[in-house]
């Protein structure tokens, strides 16, 4: 799943008070940074410096890997940020959807890959350091043992992990009575399945979550996906609707 990237920094000459824009940075050959003043999302009300270490804490989402640049997903007071990660090995961190982390991060310039003359001003994590555990970290050590699933269509393994992190946050996130009572014992068998299905003329992954006992399955939430996988939809049979989970 590919994903726009955002560019969340811009450059002000402070000299004169001029603001910097990404085509503006590419019809220039040369950018001071020298006094200059940089605006980021992550700290919308202060003026940041070139390459000076910050301090925040997030909510981790996802990783990102599907350009030439890694980034690392994160969300803080309600809004997303993107932090490339290219000096970092995700597989060391052990990171969980929902996990909270301290991010020392710096603003620094690059030139993308294939467009040498533009010049781009991103967020850099330097160091990343999980200070809470989310509730599917908490689900995974009383649930050590993988989910089960299965499926009918040729998905790619890309996706079905996509799938996979979504339902294991849903299940450890969910307000159902059903689905609170499974993940509470410790020697339930969570299986779930995977189907394309259609809803007031949208495209859905259906996903029906069951716990499996004696080779009997009992589905006891279906949930819904949208088409690129960011949002998690809960089914009212009842009412025939999607309620979206948050």
């Amino acid at each position: 799943m590919k994903k726009t990237i955002i560019i969340l920094v811009i450059a002000f000459i402070a000299g004169g008070c001029m603001h910097t824009n990404k085509q503006q940075a590419a019809n220039n050959s040369v950018i001071s940074p020298i006094n200059s003043a940089f605006a980021s999302d992550i700290r919308p009300n202060e003026k940041l410096q070139l390459n000076k270490i910050y301090t925040d804490e997030f909510e981790f989402i996802d990783y990102n890997d599907d350009y030439d640049d890694f980034f690392i997903e994160v969300q803080k007071d309600n809004k997303k940020h993107s932090l490339i990660v290219n000096d970092i090995r995700p597989e060391d961190l052990n990171l969980n959807r929902g996990d909270m982390v301290r991010i020392q991060w710096k603003i620094n310039s690059l030139r993308p890959s294939g467009d040498e003359s533009l010049l781009l001003f991103e967020e850099f994590a330097t160091e990343i350091t999980k200070i809470k555990d989310s509730n599917v970290s908490l689900f995974r050590q009383k649930h050590p043992k993988p989910l089960k699933y299965y499926y009918n269509n040729d998905y790619s393994i890309s996706f079905l992990d996509k799938i996979y992190k979504n339902v294991e946050y849903y299940i450890a996130n969910s307000k159902q009575d059903l689905v609170k009572l499974a993940i509470y014992d410790p020697k339930s068998d969570l299986i779930y399945s995977i189907e394309d299905r259609t809803m007031n003329g949208k495209k859905y992954y259906a996903v029906g979550i069951s716990n499996e006992f004696e080779n009997i399955q009992s589905i006891i939430q279906w949930i819904y996906l949208d088409e690129d996988l960011q949002k998690i939809f809960e089914y009212d049979i009842s009412n025939n609707e999607l309620i979206e989970f948050e």
